[in-house]
C-alpha cells in the first residue's frame, strides 16, 4: 500500500507542475501543440529550400558536365576522323585528294577544345558568391550573375570561338 500511495504522489506532484505552467504562461494544450506545429513548419521549410537547392545544383551540374562531354567527345571525333581520313589519303593520294576540305573541321575540334578551357567550373561559380541568399530565387539570380562574372575577363575570346564553332 505504501508503494501506490508514493507513486500516486508523484503523478499529483507532476499534474500540479504541469497546472502551474499552464497557469503561468496561460496556455493550454492547443496552443502548446500549435506552437510546435508552427516550429517545426518553419524548420521543414528550410529543409525543403535545402532539398530544392541540392535539386537545382545537382540539374545545372549535369548540364555543365554534358556540355563539356559533347565538347570534349565531338572534338576527339573530329581528330579522329581527320586523321583516318588523312592516313587513307596516304595510301591513295589521287582518289582522295578532296580529303583537304574536311581539314576545317580539324580546326572545329581544336576551336571545342578551346571553348572547354574558358568555360567555368561550378566549384569555380560557388566560390565567386559573394554572399548565400536566404531565398531560393535570388540563390538562382546570384548564381547567374556569378557565372557571368567569371565570363567577363573571358568574354571576347569565348564570343569568337563559339562563333567559329557554330558557324
Amino acid at each position: 500500500m505504501k508503494e501506490y500511495d508514493d507513486y500516486s504522489d508523484k503523478n499529483n506532484k507532476e499534474e500540479d507542475f504541469d497546472n502551474d505552467n499552464n497557469n503561468n504562461h496561460n496556455t493550454n494544450p492547443e496552443m502548446k501543440i500549435r506552437k510546435i506545429y508552427e516550429e517545426n513548419k518553419k524548420q521543414n521549410k528550410m529543409k525543403i529550400d535545402t532539398t530544392e537547392f541540392m535539386s537545382y545544383s545537382i540539374k545545372v551540374e549535369l548540364l555543365f558536365q554534358t556540355l563539356q562531354g559533347y565538347l570534349f567527345w565531338i572534338s576527339i571525333i573530329e581528330f579522329v576522323i581527320f586523321l583516318v581520313l588523312f592516313l587513307m589519303f596516304c595510301s591513295s593520294p589521287n582518289s582522295l585528294s578532296k580529303m583537304w576540305w574536311y581539314i576545317f573541321h580539324l580546326f572545329r575540334g581544336l576551336i571545342g577544345v578551346g571553348i572547354m578551357h574558358f568555360l567555368p567550373r561550378t566549384y569555380q561559380i560557388i566560390e565567386n558568391l559573394k554572399e548565400i541568399p536566404d531565398m531560393l530565387e535570388q540563390l538562382k539570380s546570384k548564381l547567374i550573375q556569378s557565372f557571368f562574372d567569371l565570363l567577363q575577363p573571358e568574354k571576347r575570346k569565348l564570343k569568337i570561338l563559339l562563333m567559329c564553332y557554330f558557324s
